[in-house]
């Protein structure tokens, strides 16, 4: 029996995001014998989605966006750093699998039919996905407590990015079906997807306390009243958000209580300093430090780049090249890594991601990739506002607090809910606005 071929691309998409969203917590906690084969699946999986985005690549802006990376990938990599070919072709897998999934989301869309039963498959397996993250989560808070490990399905230390997801899917979710002339009862009607918050409390992710506030604020109606709705949906928001934070204090009690402390922020977090307000980082440029696999806070891994770059001067525009962060499983670490192993090892926002293999350029290519795929000056398509915004919100947060861009599920999520914000007009529409 021959399957459609749309249905084939859709069975085999929604396969691999299941494959990809849940062998990391089977390995980790089921399986660990089996953790080896880990970064081959990935290795399929990424090739998957390529192949995929590759049938179905038609719009010229995605073949132009593409080509760019790919163009400033190889002068970046082989000209300015003489990295080989395969270590390249590897760290681009850090870009280009999630660039194809806008071609892949704009077939779905393409036919109504196609669309409709498309729509209904996903979000069915993002309603399950949120369902499993409770168990896996609880799991893992029981197992090592609320700290990094508790990345749900995704498995240990992906924790910033399962809340991002949990809140990305529950938003998508509950706001197709929220009636925001109505929202206390609305909101009552559809409190599943509520509930289904409260496990990213499990683990510590600090990013999770601003998406409560995205939230429900992007939940109500954006028009002139909104100021009201605003005012009359704070006192709900304030005790939404300190049963957040007492639950969060509870769960990590003795290990970071005093996380709602201006010098937890100010020392501790951001610039890693110690009890006298000493920055012990700055041995790492003394120190051999590749036996201890600290985890060096993010902001001041930031603040260490611009002495990197005075060691290592010429690499402002076009960055170290790509695949340096995706070395040491199948192919060998690279020199800059061996020689500042502690800035690729653990937390890592995106915009230091992308500079560090693309430079300025890439970050550049990045939010032009985002202004072309909003949509922002296309007055054919409509739009969801209050998604759009959260979206947005969204990218702007892991710009600076973490690298989730990185993670397939995650992206195949985002990309997802970018394509279902944006439709195109019809006739009428287009007329009434002519």
């Amino acid at each position: 029996m021959q399957i459609e071929k749309s249905l084939l691309y859709q069975r085999i998409l929604i396969v691999a995001f299941w494959i990809y969203a849940t062998t990391g917590f089977i390995f980790d906690e089921i399986m660990p014998f089996a953790l080896p084969l880990r970064s081959p699946i990935n290795l399929i999986l990424d090739i998957i989605i390529v192949i995929l985005g590759f049938s179905t690549l038609k719009n010229r802006n995605d073949i132009i966006i593409i080509l760019a990376f790919f163009f400033l990938g190889f002068i970046s990599s082989f000209i300015a750093n003489n990295l080989s070919l395969f270590f390249v072709l590897n760290g681009m897998r850090d870009f280009i699998p999630f660039m194809f999934l806008i071609p892949i989301y704009r077939y779905f869309n393409e036919e109504e039919d196609r669309k409709e039963r498309f729509i209904k498959a996903l979000d069915k397996a993002l309603l399950w996905f949120l369902i499993v993250q409770g168990p896996c989560l609880l799991f893992q808070f029981l197992k090592y407590g609320a700290n990094d490990h508790g990345g749900g399905s995704l498995g240990n230390w992906g924790s910033g990015t399962i809340t991002t997801m949990i809140y990305l899917i529950s938003f998508y979710l509950i706001n197709k079906r929220i009636d925001k002339q109505n929202l206390l009862r609305s909101l009552w009607e559809n409190k599943l997807y509520i509930l289904l918050l409260i496990p990213s409390f499990l683990n510590e992710t600090k990013i999770g306390f601003i998406f409560i506030l995205m939230y429900f604020f992007l939940l109500l109606p954006l028009n002139r009243k909104i100021f009201l709705r605003v005012f009359i949906a704070m006192p709900f928001t304030a005790l939404f958000l300190w049963l957040a934070a007492y639950l969060y204090s509870a769960s990590t009690s003795g290990y970071m209580g005093n996380v709602f402390s201006i010098e937890y922020y100010t020392q501790g977090y951001l610039l890693a300093q110690d009890d006298d307000g000493e920055n012990y980082a700055k041995w790492l440029f003394e120190e051999d430090s590749a036996e201890d696999k600290y985890d060096i806070p993010r902001f001041t891994k930031m603040l260490l780049l611009q002495q990197i770059n005075e060691e290592h001067p010429g690499h402002i525009l076009l960055g170290f090249g790509v695949g340096h962060f995706k070395g040491g499983t199948i192919l060998a670490e690279s020199d800059i890594y061996k020689e500042y192993e502690w800035l690729f090892f653990g937390s890592m926002i995106y915009l230091m991601h992308v500079y560090i293999q693309l430079g300025i350029i890439g970050i550049i290519l990045i939010a032009l990739f985002w202004i072309m795929n909003f949509a922002f000056f296309d007055k054919k398509y409509k739009r969801d506002y209050n998604i759009q915004l959260f979206l947005i919100l969204t990218i702007v947060l892991i710009g600076f607090y973490n690298d989730t861009f990185r993670n397939l599920p995650m992206t195949i999520v985002f990309m997802y809910i970018l394509s279902s914000s944006i439709s195109l007009k019809d006739d009428e529409e287009n007329k009434i606005e002519e």
